[in-house]
């Protein structure tokens, strides 16, 4: 069957002739199979080839990136993620890699590592159920049947006790953001979701406004209603008060309703608090300490500039000296290293940091989103709150508070020897070679990593990739989530058109031309995008009978719905 299908991809056409590309309905990534083994789910893990050339070289002649997609955090159902309860977890003593349908259970008490072929004695219980302690067959255990399996972590996978879920929220509050009205919606939805915030009875929250003065909010469970407390000098920063600043949830429950029912009227009715600067930096810097001992996550909303404090920005001026490559390399990169300082700081101490940017005037994301980049966090950008938009505001916010979330996380990717992990993409710190570490984990989380064939692959048949992502619940329990993912070695050039993931290969290359964005400019970037597009179809041509003679553009049907156009387009 496998070959069958690696056949049908393999099927080639003349890209100019056939009129027709788009099938009726979208194509679904195929989930390559491993004998009578299935992978996991390409939606959750997937190669770009999901056959692997044996050597370097072979993979520079075919042209196509190596690379793999990973979701670590997806929502998934019970079916489609077995939880595991067991005291003991099974793994390679070499490699440490997690037992899985792929390992070879030589006889009763021994198996082999199918990442570094380690042969490694088993448990007496291994024919228990892992959850109720009964007598099943090994083939019905979650983790040697399901390559997608959740683990409940026992102790030694902790290095402190589960902190309770801590979410701080700070908001622009100077006279652009009053104007904008973003903030009667940011009450109203942030109100509505109360009932729904990921947590547990132990959840922490906070307020903060911010325009050139830091505004606290005292939600202390004895106060009778909410007190605002200013602090003027954000460059001499301190925190007001000791206690109050970050409450529990259910206990101030009362309290967090008032101030959000008060909040967008308590400055649009005060002229004197219409102040346009902006101190997102010492509010950052102060959320940073109220839940530093804690961990958790923080939520800024931006409107403008940040103009005074540390972290202040000023506009960048469009000198006509400079070439267009130029403005691009100096507008796309920090102007600072302020936030990506902080962020630094913050994911030592398991926070992350959210921002959302509601403004159409230039506010300088390339170095505010520095904050988010290097902490975990996410980055949502609206260029205005008008009838269009506003919807879309709303129904991402609802998501983005009630979604749940994975706190004090590290994501490790293990491979078979020879292949080792190149350059990582996506919002996270890279701790080490293999390991990222991740304050917060969300499901819309996605990584991307190049690879690199270091050493020939020749005496291997199958090679694995597998992710483990440790992270703690907002309910506080400690879990491990392993996805596996196998693939063929082969010798072969046209194997690797027919097992091409052309949507895999498409997001590599689009990842790899912003990155080159940064570095060069937009104009090379795409240039450098097209330039890869094309030259995997002028080496597929190379080796496609006939090809050579011909005036057709000859593309195999793995690849037919690669982005080409007109370069004078």
């Amino acid at each position: 069957q496998q070959q069958q299908q690696q056949q049908r991809y393999l099927e080639s056409f003349d890209l100019l002739q056939k009129r027709h590309l788009l099938p009726p309905h979208p194509p679904k990534m195929e989930n390559p199979e491993y004998g009578d083994r299935r992978n996991v789910n390409p939606e959750l893990f997937c190669c770009t080839l999901n056959a692997i050339p044996e050597t370097q070289s072979l993979l520079e002649k075919s042209r196509i990136p190596l690379g793999i997609h990973l979701h670590p955090f997806k929502e998934l159902s019970e079916e489609e993620l077995p939880v595991i309860y067991s005291g003991i977890i099974l793994r390679c003593r070499s490699c440490r890699t997690y037992i899985n349908p792929f390992v070879t259970l030589l006889d009763q008490r021994r198996w082999r590592c199918n990442v570094c072929f380690r042969v490694n004695e088993a448990p007496e219980d291994i024919d228990c159920d892992v959850s109720g302690g009964r007598f099943v067959p090994r083939a019905k255990r979650p983790d040697l049947r399901c390559a997608a399996v959740e683990y409940i972590a026992p102790s030694e996978y902790m290095m402190r006790a589960p902190q309770p879920t801590v979410l701080f929220f700070a908001f622009d509050i100077s006279s652009t953001a009053l104007q904008s009205g973003y903030l009667s919606v940011v009450c109203q939805c942030l109100k509505e979701s109360l009932d729904s915030l990921p947590g547990d009875s132990r959840t922490l929250i906070g307020f903060l406004g911010f325009n050139s003065s830091l505004h606290f909010f005292n939600l202390k469970s004895k106060l009778s209603q909410p007190q605002t407390m200013v602090v003027s000098d954000v460059d001499d920063l301190f925190l007001p008060s000791p206690e109050g600043l970050l409450v529990n949830l259910k206990e101030s429950r009362e309290l967090v309703d008032s101030l959000l029912d008060q909040l967008p009227s308590l400055y649009d009715k005060n002229q004197a608090a219409f102040d346009p600067k902006s101190a997102l930096g010492p509010a950052l810097h102060s959320s940073f300490k109220l839940v530093s001992s804690y961990g958790g996550r923080i939520t800024a909303f931006q409107c403008s500039l940040p103009s005074c404090g540390d972290g202040q920005l000023k506009a960048r001026e469009t000198s006509s000296d400079l070439s267009s490559k130029a403005k691009d390399v100096l507008y796309l990169n920090a102007m600072t290293d302020f936030y990506k300082q902080l962020a630094l700081d913050c994911s030592g101490q398991q926070v992350a940091v959210d921002v959302f940017l509601l403004s159409s005037a230039y506010a300088d994301l390339a170095t505010t989103c520095c904050v988010s980049k290097y902490s975990s966090g996410c980055v949502y950008y609206y260029r205005n709150l008008n009838n269009a938009t506003l919807a879309k505001f709303r129904t991402e916010l609802k998501r983005y508070l009630t979604r749940p979330i994975g706190f004090e996380a590290v994501l490790r990717i293990r491979t078979t020897r020879g292949l080792s992990l190149h350059t990582f993409h996506g919002h996270c710190f890279v701790r080490s070679t293999d390991l990222l570490s991740l304050p917060n984990t969300n499901p819309d989380h996605g990584f991307t990593v190049q690879l690199v064939i270091e050493d020939s692959l020749k005496d291997v048949s199958n090679v694995c990739f597998q992710s483990a992502l440790l992270y703690t619940t907002s309910r506080g329990e400690r879990r491990i989530r392993i996805y596996t993912l196998v693939l063929p070695v082969t010798n072969k050039l046209r194997d690797l058109y027919g097992s091409a993931n052309q949507h895999a290969v498409v997001a590599l290359l689009s990842k790899m031309a912003v990155d080159r964005s940064l570095s060069s400019s937009v104009g090379a970037a795409r240039e450098g995008f097209l330039s890869a597009l094309l030259d995997v179809l002028a080496a597929y041509r190379r080796i496609h009978p006939g090809a050579q003679q011909s005036q057709r553009l000859i593309v195999p049907t793995s690849l037919s719905l690669l982005a080409l156009r007109d370069r004078k387009s």
